[in-house]
C-alpha cells in the first residue's frame, strides 16, 4: 500500500523546486504517491474539483480527507511571520483544522515553523538574529533527544559517532521556539548551533524538522554560495549530506501513517 502524500509546496519555483527534491530524495515511488500543489502561488488542493469550488479551509480539508493520507509542508524562501503573503492566513487555518482531526502532517524548515505559528501564535517563531543567534547554513551534526529516539520518525537510524545521529543540510534564518512551558510539543532532535531542530506535537501525528533532509549537496551548495555575511558551518568537516537518512525518515513517516489508517 502506497502513502498518498499531498505536498504543499511553498518554494518559489524559480531557483528552488522543493516538491521535486522531496520526490527524488525522500518520498520515493516504491512506497509513496506524491501530488504537489504550489501554495506559494495560491494553488490549493481541490481548486479544480467541482465539489471544492468555494476553496474554503473546510472544503480543502474534506478534499484532503478524500484523496490523501498525509500532507507535507515544504521549506521556502518566505518568512512565516510575514502576514502579507497571499497564502499565509489560509495555510495557518488549514493547519489548525488538520491538527484538530489528527490528520498526519510533516513540516520541513518553513513548514515546521508555520505549523508552530499556526498552533501557538506569533510569539512562538522568531528571527534567529533577534535571539542573538547566527543564521544556520551548512552541513550540521544532529543529535536525537530521548523523545526523538522514541517517536518513531528516526527508527533504524544508528548514530554515526558519539553524540551525532547523522549530518544534514541546513539553511534557515528564522526558527520555531519550544519553550519549557509549552507542554503540547516535545523536542525530538537538536544541533550544536540551535537546539530546536525538530518536534512532535503530543498525541498527534504532526512532526516538524528545521533541517533539510531532502536537500542534496548540489542544491545546498547553490544556496550556500549566495551566503556572504556569515560563515558556512561544516560540522566535523563534513561537506555533503548522507541522503539515505532522508529516505529512512520518509519511510518511517509513511509506515506510521499507514499503520494509523489500518
Amino acid at each position: 500500500m502506497l502513502l498518498r502524500l499531498c505536498i504543499l509546496d511553498i518554494s518559489d519555483h524559480k531557483t528552488l523546486f522543493e516538491d521535486e527534491l522531496f520526490k527524488k530524495y525522500m518520498f520515493q515511488e516504491s512506497f509513496s504517491q506524491c501530488t504537489s500543489f504550489h501554495v506559494a502561488q495560491n494553488k490549493w488542493p481541490g481548486d479544480s474539483d467541482d465539489d471544492a469550488n468555494e476553496n474554503s479551509n473546510r472544503t480543502i480539508t474534506e478534499y484532503l480527507l478524500k484523496h490523501f493520507d498525509a500532507i507535507l509542508i515544504t521549506g521556502s524562501e518566505d518568512c512565516c511571520m510575514d502576514d502579507s503573503l497571499c497564502y499565509i492566513k489560509k495555510l495557518c487555518n488549514l493547519i489548525r483544522n488538520l491538527v484538530d482531526i489528527n490528520f498526519p502532517i510533516l513540516g520541513i524548515c518553513f513548514g515546521a515553523q508555520v505549523i508552530i505559528r499556526a498552533l501557538f501564535g506569533n510569539n512562538s517563531v522568531a528571527h534567529l538574529k533577534d535571539l542573538g543567534k547566527e543564521p544556520e547554513f551548512g552541513y550540521i551534526a544532529l543529535e536525537l533527544t530521548k523523545e526523538g529516539k522514541e517517536c518513531g520518525l528516526f527508527d533504524g537510524i544508528e548514530q554515526v559517532q558519539e553524540g551525532v545521529g547523522f549530518y544534514s543540510s541546513s539553511s534557515h534564518s528564522d526558527a520555531f521556539l519550544l519553550t519549557d512551558d509549552n507542554t503540547q510539543v516535545e523536542r525530538i532532535i537538536k544541533s550544536r548551533h540551535w537546539e530546536n531542530q525538530g518536534y512532535k506535537v503530543k498525541n498527534k501525528m504532526c512532526f516538524g524538522l528545521q533541517f533539510h533532509p531532502e536537500m542534496d549537496a548540489h542544491t545546498s551548495n547553490e544556496i550556500f554560495k549566495n551566503v556572504t555575511t556569515i560563515p558556512i558551518k561544516y560540522d566535523d568537516n563534513v561537506h555533503e549530506p548522507d541522503m539515505t537518512f532522508g529516505v529512512k525518515i520518509a519511510k518511517n513517516f509513511a509506515n506510521m501513517v499507514l499503520q494509523k489508517i489500518n
